[in-house]
């Protein structure tokens, strides 16, 4: 038999045990057909959501399951966001946010020289990503920064602070969630402690303190036992709209990265099968928020609409059409019918130099002379090289003439 001693010792050793976890910080991308297979023998109800989940999510991230992994994983995706979709001016506001955000450090009882270190370290990742906004794919240098385990618990040590920080400052908004505790004593247990797992209200705190301000929106994807073929989705919405979204996985105990399909982002591309018209005289069409990230999607380029309408004021009195398409085309399933007529109806092409307002076709002139070699050269008007390119015109009287030549 155990002395009370030696059990009370085997119950610390048992409650300060980690086990070695295999794996980076933070993974590769990966197919979501992985996370499928993994769960092929779990419980059926996570099978038949797991498999639903490539349709919306082709790919996913893995996030070592250290405690850290919530925090890690949206801190990551705050700053691939900024990589993907900002501008250097967009860095430099945050940059000088992330440190106007002391004050906020400084209010809930934080010594600001003990915190410089840990806000040093995120200001000076989010001013690298500014370094690479012209190859946005390349994430290489992000990941590598979140695989560092100092720079990757210095990051986390200050969205902790940050969140702590956020919910003491506005204990109104968190004090009716908690039950016989105060804001000050859920954050000194769940949220500044190295290493314990986020809950709910710490992740709508951090979302509220670092990402809505950036302009970005949260869908957090449950994986759980609920009666439903696929996992339910919580979303924290942004002041901006049609912003980016960060997306995560929740499994109990556990928060991976997801990767919506493009047509799955908050914007809808159908919207944008339009056509716009402009000519020498009319200001360059406006590129609206909306557009703005249709053209940053994956596939797509983002076009200089204001160099397009210059190139259509080359020319007096000459119209351009600049079209942006969906990808997807509507009413396959009629082609013949009604559908197609109007889509045709409604399909506008550059306008013919014939349809110009005063044009008139030259009068045919008889050349005098009509070698086989002169025919054929860019020089004979009814060539389609020429300049004043003018077809023959047939006439009963020449088809003799023609024949005998």
């Amino acid at each position: 038999m155990y002395s009370p001693d030696e059990l009370a010792q085997f119950q610390k050793l048992s409650n300060d045990y980690e086990p070695e976890l295999p794996g980076p910080l933070l993974g590769k991308r990966l197919d979501t057909h992985v996370l499928t297979s993994e769960f092929a023998a779990a419980d059926p109800v996570f099978i038949q959501k797991t498999q639903a989940l490539p349709e919306i999510y082709p790919e996913y991230r893995v996030v070592k399951g250290d405690g850290n992994c919530g925090w890690r994983a949206l801190a990551f995706s705050y700053c691939e966001a900024l990589l993907h979709h900002s501008s250097p001016s967009k860095i430099l506001e945050e940059e000088t946010r992330l440190k106007s955000l002391n004050n906020l450090l400084a209010s809930a009882g934080n010594p600001l020289e003990l915190c410089e270190d840990f806000v040093d370290e995120t200001v000076e990742l989010v001013h690298e990503i500014s370094n690479h906004l012209s190859n946005p794919s390349d994430d290489a240098f992000l990941v590598d920064a979140f695989n560092d385990i100092g720079k990757s618990s210095a990051i986390i040590t200050h969205v902790k602070l940050l969140t702590s920080s956020w919910m003491k400052t506005h204990a109104t908004e968190y004090e009716q969630f908690l039950s016989g505790q105060t804001v000050a004593e859920y954050c000194s247990q769940q949220i500044n402690p190295y290493q314990v797992e986020m809950e709910h209200l710490g992740l709508n705190a951090m979302i509220d303190v670092l990402v809505k301000p950036a302009g970005f929106s949260v869908e957090v994807s449950y994986l759980d036992r609920s009666a439903t073929t696929e996992v339910n989705v919580h979303r924290f919405e942004a002041a901006t709209p049609n912003g980016p979204t960060l997306c995560l996985l929740y499994r109990p105990g556990h928060y991976d990265i997801l990767y919506k399909r493009p047509e799955n982002l908050n914007i809808n591309l159908s919207r944008y099968s339009m056509s716009l018209q402009t000519d020498h005289n009319s200001p360059p069409p406006t590129v609206t928020p909306e557009m703005q990230n249709w053209f940053t999607l994956p596939g797509s380029s983002l076009l200089s609409l204001q160099s397009s309408a210059d190139h259509a004021g080359s020319s007096s009195g000459e119209q351009t059409h600049l079209f942006l398409q969906s990808p997807t085309s509507p009413n396959l399933s009629d082609p013949f019918g009604s559908s197609a007529n109007n889509a045709q109806s409604t399909l506008q092409t550059r306008p013919s130099r014939y349809e110009q307002p005063g044009y008139y076709p030259s009068q045919a002139v008889q050349l005098p002379l009509q070698t086989p070699s002169f025919k054929n050269s860019h020089y004979n008007p009814a060539h389609y090289g020429n300049k004043g390119f003018q077809p023959e015109i047939w006439t009963p009287e020449t088809e003799g003439s023609s024949r005998s030549r």
